[in-house]
């Protein structure tokens, strides 16, 4: 067997690095992320995190004790320049500073981020205060995620729900069904923003026409998150 010398890829390391824990429910976050993350050549790695059928505060919090092991499953030669915990309600009902407490655990020295604190900077760095809230989640979870965002200093001054709790439901919701929920929401109150939540939650093809149609900035927990990254590692390199 004939033996090869090889050349070290100068390029590869000097890539924006991400690592992305996502439920084992999510089918939306990858097609996403394959266009909000494709630019610049950035190398994304994923990991699943076991996570229940249906979502509920109980639901949620019994994924805290399975992150370590998620991000253990993260290749180990990479370097990162920043990870997320790909679950908004998660994060909401866990909270992102034990969040990232348990990625450190595997990955320590990292930034992490996850859509709930991303949706946070994403709203603070085009000054809004305002803000309409949809989601698909049942009221305890909206409840608590409205709670968290009026704690960080916004007004929800219109909210709204498709009230499904099957993970399966979810990702089978059409976009134009988002696209009239964040219409009828826009008009209900004048607001700074809009916020789409959930990762599982397809809105990629809606968003710039919502913005259009309401006049007013509309984002996703994907496209929160995916910027949030973004801004993580260009404050890294």
């Amino acid at each position: 067997m004939l033996r090869f010398e090889y050349d070290i890829d100068p390029v590869r390391d000097r890539l924006a690095t991400y690592g992305i824990i996502i439920l084992k429910t999510d089918e939306t976050l990858e097609k996403e992320f394959g266009v909000l993350l494709n630019g610049g050549g950035n190398v994304v790695h994923y990991s699943r995190v076991e996570s229940e059928a249906l979502v509920s505060p109980e639901t949620l919090r019994r994924m805290e004790a399975r992150i370590p092991q998620s991000a253990g499953m993260l290749p180990e030669g990479a370097s990162y320049n920043a990870v997320a915990y790909a679950c908004t309600s998660g994060a909401t009902t866990i909270g992102p500073k034990k969040v990232a407490e348990a990625v450190h655990t595997v990955i320590p020295d990292v930034p992490v981020t996850d859509p709930i604190t991303a949706s946070i900077a994403r709203l603070r760095s085009i000054y809004a205060r305002r803000i309409c809230l949809l989601t698909p989640y049942i009221p305890s979870v909206t409840g608590a995620m409205a709670d968290k965002l009026t704690g960080e200093g916004f007004e929800i001054v219109a909210s709204g729900s498709f009230y499904e709790e099957r993970e399966s439901a979810v990702v089978r919701i059409s976009q134009a069904s988002v696209l009239a929920a964040v219409e009828a929401l826009a008009q209900e109150a004048d607001a700074d923003a809009v916020f789409v939540s959930c990762t599982n939650l397809p809105t990629i093809d809606i968003l710039e026409e919502a913005r259009k149609r309401t006049g007013t900035e509309v984002f996703s927990s994907n496209s929160a998150l995916a910027w949030h990254l973004e801004t993580l590692a260009n404050r890294s390199q």
